[in-house]
């Protein structure tokens, strides 16, 4: 949805395709002399979509694009007329935002608190297509500027309504890019605009270097420690003392894109935008997705093969004797909410009949692992990648806070290997074979499907396929199977070669990470 540039009405909606669900997301253009909505798209060569007037732009399109994903761009030389602006004059702002936890946001009542969290990891890649500046006589570096910046704001909304702090808030920030500094860092400040305090961590938390034009850059990283520094820095400085409690503020929206009070000519490209929330109800799902590292996992009396850590999504080890045994990182887990416990692994020998797999868990207070506390399931072997289940609500000692587990993958080896994909706390929140309605798209002069459906947070989902109703016949879709809860508008693309000319298809729904 497009704003006016003054006022911040509904104007109307820009999409690279056909919507199947509420827009989430609203394109903010302060400002600015004239608005991008009514501009007719151009069609690039490669299938995205450019808006563009003389003053900013906007391009949308496949993920596979080269100039797809989201590309936003300002032109403040022409908006300003080649003069630089003065104290107090207005500059263009040009910006995606979206609710999240306020009471209109998409996550309502839904929200974590920051007292909820134990992470929130923050990560995005973006790329500069261009950056060009103008510096000359009255340039002022703190009048004038391009940076791209991604505010949260870190809202009070626990507390009742007609409560003095309530909906109040501060600016949490990251510069992705600032053309005065060539690695961003603190910046803390007075808004006038909200009279709100800002506090900007840039990106020097979590980069080494800043932003080169037309280099990929990925930006990630642990943002809720910052997120409780601000907190503590309002209030010292006198913002925000209704309330000093945690529990009281979540987030309530965010918004990304230029503010460009200098002479500039700049374009942004962001994809992968991602903001994973993890604590005693949104359990953390270790995926083993990064080559060399292993989630905070440790292990005894195993050796890691080739290299230490995962390759390419999965952890592989060899057993050259009793008793291996993986150790989680801390956590925090309500053991009321997930009951099970679902492990992918491939057992590559075995040399004991019948063995098992045995996870065990500590609670809060519990001095160290027990097989009081631990749930099995019997192991197969020869290799292969299988899902393993473990439910954990089976034993009367699954309670409390859950702080760490331990995951004994066999009994013993003999030199053999063994893998872990993924260990996943899921939630016990629906039952399996639950049909969510699906909408098909057949993408005009594509030769594609796409189809989509509600998602629903603690849930995945398995597409199948029957071109034989009558026999009740289903397959599940390669590449379709377990796919977790992204977003609140999900969509699968069937990519087999052999993708049939007519056929049906369902969704199978059962408890996700």
């Amino acid at each position: 949805m497009v704003l006016y540039p003054v006022g911040g009405l509904d104007e109307g909606i820009l999409q690279f395709k056909e919507p199947y669900a509420s827009t989430y997301w609203r394109l903010a253009q302060w400002g600015s002399q004239q608005s991008i909505y009514g501009t007719d798209p151009i069609t690039l060569s490669s299938g995205s979509l450019l808006w563009s007037n003389a003053f900013k732009s906007v391009a949308m399109g496949p993920l596979d694009s080269a100039d797809g994903d989201l590309v936003l761009g300002v032109d403040s030389i022409n908006e300003y007329g080649g003069v630089y602006r003065q104290p107090g004059e207005s500059w263009p702002a040009f910006l995606i935002s979206q609710r999240i936890g306020n009471p209109q946001g998409w996550f309502k009542n839904y929200a974590p608190t920051i007292a909820d969290l134990d992470e929130l990891v923050f990560d995005i890649e973006a790329r500069l297509p261009y950056a060009n500046h103008v510096y000359t006589k009255g340039y002022n570096s703190s009048l004038h500027a391009a940076h791209f910046l991604i505010y949260f704001t870190i809202q009070n909304l626990q507390t009742k309504p007609k409560s003095a702090d309530y909906g109040n808030y501060y600016w949490f920030g990251l510069a992705l890019y600032d053309d005065r500094t060539a690695l961003p860092g603190l910046s803390v400040q007075h808004d006038a605009g909200t009279g709100k305090l800002i506090y900007n961590i840039g990106i020097a938390p979590f980069c080494d270097t800043g932003m080169q034009v037309g280099e990929w850059k990925r930006i990630t990283g642990d943002i809720l420690p910052h997120i409780k520094a601000g907190l503590q820095a309002a209030w010292n400085l006198g913002y925000l003392t209704n309330s000093f409690n945690y529990a009281d503020y979540k987030i309530g929206g965010m918004n990304m894109g230029w503010e460009v009070p200098g002479l500039s000519d700049v374009a942004m490209q962001v994809r992968n935008f991602d903001l994973q929330a993890y604590g005693l109800d949104f359990a953390k799902p270790y995926e083993f997705n990064v080559d060399g590292a292993s989630d905070g996992w440790g292990f005894t009396n195993m050796t890691d093969l080739a290299q230490p850590g995962a390759l390419g999504g999965r952890w592989v080890l060899s057993v050259p004797g009793s008793d291996p045994q993986l150790i989680g990182s801390a956590m925090r887990l309500r053991a009321s909410r997930y009951s099970q416990v679902v492990v992918a692994m491939a057992n590559a020998g075995n040399p004991v009949d019948g063995s098992v797999a045995q996870l065990y868990w500590k609670r809060l207070g519990d001095a160290d692992f027990s097989g009081e506390r631990s749930v099995q399931v019997p192991v197969g072997n020869g290799g292969g990648w299988k899902k393993y289940v473990f439910d954990m609500g089976s034993n009367t000692n699954w309670n409390g806070e859950i702080v760490q587990f331990r995951f004994d993958p066999v009994l013993y080896g003999n030199g053999h290997s063994v893998g872990v994909d993924y260990i996943r706390p899921v939630a016990n929140v629906v039952t399996e074979g639950n049909e969510p309605a699906l909408h098909l798209d057949v993408s005009r002069g594509l030769d594609r499907t796409v189809l989509f459906w509600e998602g629903v947070p603690y849930q995945q989902y398995t597409l199948q396929r029957s071109t034989n109703l009558v026999a009740n016949i289903w397959t599940d879709v390669a590449n379709s199977v377990d796919v977790p809860f992204s977003n609140s508008l999900m969509e699968q693309m069937p990519i087999e070669t052999n993708h049939p000319s007519r056929a049906y298809y369902h969704l199978l729904v059962s408890p996700g990470p």
